[in-house]
């Protein structure tokens, strides 16, 4: 189901402009930090405050925060209360009433056009299915694991944008930042994202799971990936996913008809060297995409060899 969640709309509209986290988008910061005013003292200050929030539950349980605002529209604080600090709550409410103002000027702009995108993208999950399920193979996925799709705001999304995947219980959710997207002929980046996201609910498997956590300590990790919140599970997931659906992806070749020379151009205008994480994990992606193809072809799931592969191709390639 295609949702669009005004609380957690804000909440990521705040996390965003307080750019806690490598993932938040600066390029929406650049509209978002200057209209309709520029941030004010007490804005800058509250977005201090909420960073540490933030990194604070961030650790002890990722997610965490973001699940308490998907449940509804309207926000169980005292719910929240009893799984969090009164004090950090009561940060929290102060972040949403301070920021109200300015969140509201960009999603009365966006509503209508979130409206269309969620409907775009029902459409096109079922003219895709055949694509789509074949991820669903790869992670050895039968289980009736349902998700909701969430659009929320973004900044000039037709040339950047992006989306996330988290669970809570039972429960997937799929979040879509595309909220300004001008649908049209080519809408390649956002039906991207969309598989791939799809794609990370299909990991919630035990099969794959019990693989990942069986090969994840071989993974060679740096302290600047672990201080920002990247874990080794974070990045077999990321590099199998993408293989599947990104830029690199074979699924995403197939489903957009991408030429072979194509790929090869943009695999080539890759950093050769001290590339930060996104194209570290793109690197790694073009790199596996032989194994996926074969996985494909025969309608297999990944094995522990297969992963082990992930380990390695990740573990070469940051020293290059």
């Amino acid at each position: 189901m295609t949702k669009i969640n005004k609380q957690l709309n804000l909440f990521l509209f705040i996390s965003n402009l307080s750019e806690w986290h490598f993932s938040c988008r600066k390029s929406f910061n650049e509209i978002w930090k200057t209209k309709p005013t520029p941030l004010s003292d007490v804005e800058k200050t509250t977005l201090l405050n909420f960073v540490k929030i933030l990194k604070k539950y961030n650790k002890k349980n990722k997610e965490h925060l973001i699940a308490e605002f998907v449940k509804s529209n309207s926000i169980n604080w005292q719910k929240i209360s009893n799984r969090i600090s009164s004090r950090d709550v009561a940060t929290i409410k102060n972040a949403f009433q301070i920021f109200q103002p300015r969140f509201e000027y960009f999603y009365s702009a966006q509503k209508r056009n979130m409206v269309e995108i969620a409907k775009f993208l029902e459409n096109n999950l079922e003219k895709n299915k055949n694509a789509v399920d074949k991820a669903r193979v790869i992670y050895q996925n039968s289980e009736n694991f349902s998700f909701d799709v969430l659009i929320c705001l973004s900044e000039n999304s037709n040339k950047s944008a992006g989306g996330m995947y988290f669970s809570s219980g039972k429960k997937g959710y799929i979040v879509i930042q595309f909220g300004d997207f001008n649908l049209a002929d080519d809408n390649y980046p956002l039906l991207n994202t969309f598989y791939h996201e799809i794609s990370h609910h299909f990991q919630n498997t035990e099969n794959y799971i019990k693989l990942v956590n069986k090969c994840k300590d071989q993974i060679v990790i740096s302290k600047k990936y672990v201080d920002d919140g990247v874990d080794k599970n974070d990045i077999i997931n990321e590099i199998v996913n993408a293989a599947l659906w990104g830029e690199f992806g074979v699924l995403s070749q197939k489903v957009f008809s991408i030429s072979d020379s194509e790929l090869e151009k943009k695999f080539e205008a890759l950093p050769k060297k001290d590339r930060d994480y996104y194209d570290q994990i793109k690197y790694c992606a073009y790199k596996f995409r032989g194994i996926i193809q074969k996985k494909i072809s025969d309608n297999l799931a990944l094995n522990n060899e297969d992963i082990l592969s992930v380990v390695n191709i990740w573990n070469s390639s940051i020293f290059i």
